[in-house]
């Protein structure tokens, strides 16, 4: 729901430009800076009184943290993020619970991964099929929990997934389509695939040297 006065849409307009100077911390490779501004901010909007400002500065926070390798951070912020879209659109929702799922597997809570990416998918196939964005993420996360758990045949299928998607989504020569062919590189490492797995490597690091 939109700020119900006009002081708190004030609040909610100096907060976004607050996640948007996050952002522009982590385009600038400051990331310690921006896991202390945005872990801040979600402290001191914990008593702020419009749910979807709250579930995303929470979101905002696990990703910066998931992004930094800090699992229980990561994990403490997701499950308050996705406590705020519980009563949220169906489309932040299923954006956090992604999150979460994703924060889960890096606790090594593998059940609780699993049954979340159960429900995004439930949920992406019922509100927004069509969402390309929101399959990519979850292929990517499925795939980084099927590798966590060795299914690796399967992680591959994920991996192959999410690079196909990611490319359509943000070009043959994107940050993110790097990570997705150094993803399936890894999962064909671990099939003893080395000439196809030494491709995607080959790929993925001459797309970061031209970015």
């Amino acid at each position: 729901p939109p700020p119900a006065t006009p002081e708190l849409a004030a609040q909610v307009e100096a907060i976004t430009a607050e996640l948007e100077d996050v952002d522009r911390l982590l385009l600038m490779g400051e990331a310690k800076k921006a896991e202390v501004s945005v872990e801040a901010l979600a402290e001191r909007v914990s008593s702020f009184d419009h749910v979807p400002t709250r579930a995303a500065v929470y979101r905002a926070a696990a990703r910066v943290a998931l992004d930094g390798e800090r699992g229980p951070a990561s994990l403490r912020w997701a499950e308050a993020a996705y406590m705020e879209a519980r009563d949220v659109d169906p489309a932040t929702a299923i954006d956090i619970q992604i999150v979460l799922a994703r924060a889960y597997t890096a606790e090594g809570l593998h059940r609780a991964a699993s049954r979340e990416l159960d429900v995004v998918v439930a949920l992406i196939e019922r509100h927004v099929p069509g969402d390309i964005e929101f399959w990519r993420r979850t292929h990517n996360t499925r795939g980084l929990l099927n590798q966590k758990l060795r299914h690796s045949e399967d992680a591959r299928s994920d991996f192959e997934r999410a690079l196909e998607l990611t490319e359509a989504i943000r070009g043959p020569d994107s940050a993110s389509t790097a990570a997705a062919h150094l993803n399936l590189g890894s999962a064909l490492i671990e099939l003893g695939e080395d000439a196809p797995a030494l491709k995607h490597s080959s790929l993925a690091l001459q797309i970061l040297s031209l970015i």
